[in-house]
Parts: C-alpha cells; structure tokens; sequence
C-alpha cells in the first residue's frame, strides 16, 4: 500500500476530505487478502464508500462487504499461482540453456557469423 499516490489519497481521507473512493477493479488496490481486509474495515471506520465499478463490490452494504473479501482472497491466490508458474518457467528456461544467461545462445562474434 506505501504508493506515492495511494498515500496522497489516505492522507484526504484521513482529513476528511474523501467520502467514498471509486476503484477499476479490487485488485489495483491491494496486494494482500489481509491488506485489503484491513483497509476496508479502516473505510468502514472512517465511514468512507468503497466500491469497485469492474465487480460490483459496494462496502455499503453486507453482501458487498462479503464479496470485496472473498474477492480479495481469489486475487491474492492468482498472484500467487502466478508467481509459483513463473518461477516454474525461469527454472526450465535455466535448464535448457545449461545454467547459462537466460535467452541468449552462446556465439562467435556477430560479423563472424557473416562471413
């Protein structure tokens, strides 16, 4: 959550300054199922709407407040399902090149192939 942005905005919101905050989609507010769910009860505190236009999630009311964390666990799972296929690709690809760096073949110098 520490985000240049991110922080401009709490900063409003803990003036007062900001009554609900409209996001795309809930995943580009928080990384953590555990993050989120604190911030939504932080929301909730100060009486700050949430709502994500891509879900439909809306902490006004409980079905939304159930969805934004069910929501938020299913994203923290495909990121981290992400990760664990992406540092499965980068070992495969090491493998296949011997230990070497990774998408570059061993060669001569470039006008020599040429020649």
């Amino acid at each position: 959550m520490d985000r240049p942005g991110w922080n401009a905005l709490w900063r409003r919101v803990e003036a007062g300054e900001i009554a609900r905050i409209v996001t795309w989609k809930l995943d580009r507010l928080g990384r953590t199922a555990s993050g989120l769910s604190r911030l939504f009860e932080d929301m909730l505190e100060r009486r700050v709407d949430f709502q994500s236009l891509t879900e439909g999630v809306d902490l006004a009311t409980a079905s939304g407040r159930l969805m934004a964390h069910i929501l938020a666990s299913v994203a923290e799972y495909e990121r981290e399902v992400r990760a664990e296929r992406q540092r499965a690709g980068i070992a495969a690809a090491r493998q296949r090149n011997n230990g070497g760096p990774m998408g570059r073949k061993p060669s001569g110098h470039p006008q020599e192939a040429h020649e």
